[in-house]
């Protein structure tokens, strides 16, 4: 009997040392920022993590594409992501915060806007831009080798509908993606410099705004159901055939993991705030200038104290250092 209460007490104390062991571990694992492929999503990761590991978190950066990330943050392996454009929003991300496990963690200043982008010398060469129906006169224009007999549209790294709309407004442009949203400036960039015709996709914020003059093609305005119910647009037989919107926002998410484990983390993020200038001059000097992320991110840090010292409450530091 003496034995069995003997090995009773030692399991039950190995048992306790390895729950012990186990919440230690999930007390001191790092919080997990996504890290998408666009420079300016990028350096705002760099941003929030400096910020958190100088209030005593641990941080790690994960990669990963904007498909599937919204489950990534719902199932706990990804805590962070402090850039969501309206693009990237869908049903996923709706559900998951109507269920409780992913956190809409409020929007940015910036307002956002994603679609087709010509350089301004385009628009003598295409008379009618930036109406949409100026594209159909001009898909010659746009031709290369590659997709003759159609024009050439430079579409993102993204999943995104630009063939659906193509279909539904019966334009005669073949889209070839580019790898990475490195590929869009450096053919924009060769583009600009001989003065080629070029339609790319774009978006703002970010740093071309600060180099190079161009319009966003207008397309049939937007409305949320265009692509459920075919009178929106502009063939009331057609789905998927407006513009995107205009005036998007720039929202963040979070883990329930990071509410429930580091409620001033979350509430840090919440308060993680920027307008499109800022991030438009950011994302210049990493694409432009040739700094690194964390050379942009201290950088920024450095000179804006007076900023990001508001996005950390005097109680949550207290509590992160205690």
């Amino acid at each position: 009997m003496f034995i069995v209460f003997r090995n009773f007490v030692a399991l039950s104390l190995l048992c306790c040392l390895c729950f012990s062991v186990l919440a230690n571990d999930k007390d001191s694992r790092a919080i997990v920022i996504a890290e998408n492929d666009w420079s300016s999503q990028i350096i705002l990761s760099h941003i929030a993590g400096i910020l958190l590991e100088r209030e005593g978190y641990q941080v790690a950066y994960r990669p990963t594409g904007t498909a599937h990330q919204f489950k990534a943050i719902a199932r706990g392996l990804i805590d962070i992501q402090v850039e969501v454009w309206p693009g990237i929003l869908n049903k996923d991300f709706e559900q998951l915060v109507s269920s409780g496990n992913l956190i809409d963690a409020g929007t940015h200043d910036a307002k956002t806007r994603e679609e087709w982008w010509y350089p301004l010398y385009v628009k003598e060469l295409c008379p009618g831009l930036p109406d949409w129906q100026a594209l159909k006169d001009c898909d010659d224009l746009f031709m290369t080798p590659e997709t003759a007999p159609k024009g050439r549209f430079l579409g993102g790294p993204w999943n995104r509908l630009d063939q659906k709309r193509l279909d539904a407004l019966n334009l005669n442009y073949t889209i070839i993606h580019a790898p990475h949203a490195s590929t869009l400036w450096s053919e924009l960039a060769a583009a600009y410099a001989q003065k080629t015709p070029i339609i790319l996709y774009n978006w703002q914020p970010n740093s071309m705004q600060a180099v190079y003059e161009g319009e966003f093609v207008e397309f049939p305005e937007h409305h949320p159901e265009c692509n459920t119910q075919p009178e929106y647009g502009a063939d009331p037989q057609q789905f998927f055939d407006c513009g995107n919107p205009k005036h998007g926002i720039l929202k963040k998410a979070v883990s329930l993991d990071l509410l429930k484990q580091w409620p001033c983390a979350a509430e840090m993020i919440r308060r993680f705030n920027f307008d499109n200038r800022s991030i438009a001059e950011l994302s210049h000097q990493m694409d432009a200038l040739g700094f690194t992320r964390k050379e942009v991110a201290h950088n920024w840090i450095n000179h804006n104290e007076s900023v990001w010292q508001q996005w950390l409450p005097d109680k949550c530091q207290q509590q992160v250092k205690q």
